[in-house]
């Protein structure tokens, strides 16, 4: 393994708003136990319905699930039947902030070495790739059956000069002994840095307004 050419950078510059959602993260990620787990939840206190309000009025609104709008998978099948949980119908219960991180050793394809079907990787010493991904929850419920709308973006090192991701996911407990993680999935297509500022503005008022933290 060779090591990597001094006079060409390693990555690409991490644009505003990936510095932003990094710089964010790691403030709140801050506050969890070190190697407790992947992740760390914060309890806003405030009223989910004005957080729903301030996303579908941002640039986030049209991941945003409207009133009539079905959180059960669609369309439903044999394994994942129809909840009966509709957005503006059942009750809008909490909201909630999640943060992801995942740190790994850091490997590069060599440019200058590799050649077709030679592949020089080299692990970079002294610096860790980072995943980084934060989350708003909006929890409904028409008990017994209860689902979340989840808006979230991601970043990571290994993406580094793109815009973060956004996108909508919403996750239903009733599915989850089926294996099946999330459904409903929307990815915001054409947009701006501006954008990924609008959701970290409300992810730092949800964090701000927390008068406590949870750990998993």
């Amino acid at each position: 393994m060779s090591t990597w050419p001094a006079d060409i950078p390693i990555d690409p510059d991490l644009t505003p708003a990936q510095e932003a959602l990094k710089a964010f993260t790691d403030e709140v990620l801050a506050l969890k136990t070190p190697n407790l787990a992947t992740w760390f939840d914060v309890i806003p206190s405030v009223d989910p319905e004005e957080v729903q309000v301030k996303l579908r009025a941002s640039m986030l609104g049209e991941l945003m699930l409207q009133d009539g709008d079905s959180l059960s998978a669609v369309p439903p099948d044999d394994y994942h039947r129809d909840l009966g949980l509709f957005v503006g119908q059942a009750t809008l219960i909490s909201v909630g902030l999640r943060i992801y991180d995942w740190d790994a050793n850091k490997y590069r394809v060599n440019p200058i070495t590799s050649k077709p079907g030679n592949i020089d990787v080299v692990e970079i010493q002294g610096e860790k790739d980072w995943s980084r991904k934060a989350e708003i929850r909006l929890w409904y419920s028409n008990w017994p059956q209860e689902a979340c709308q989840v808006v979230s973006s991601h970043s990571s090192s290994e993406t580094a000069g793109h815009i973060p991701t956004l996108s909508r996911d919403v996750l239903a407990p009733a599915y989850a002994d089926m294996g099946f993680d999330c459904h409903n999935r929307l990815m915001l297509g054409d947009y701006t840095e501006t954008a990924v500022f609008d959701f970290l503005g409300i992810a730092r008022e949800l964090f701000e307004s927390s008068g406590e933290v949870e750990t998993p």
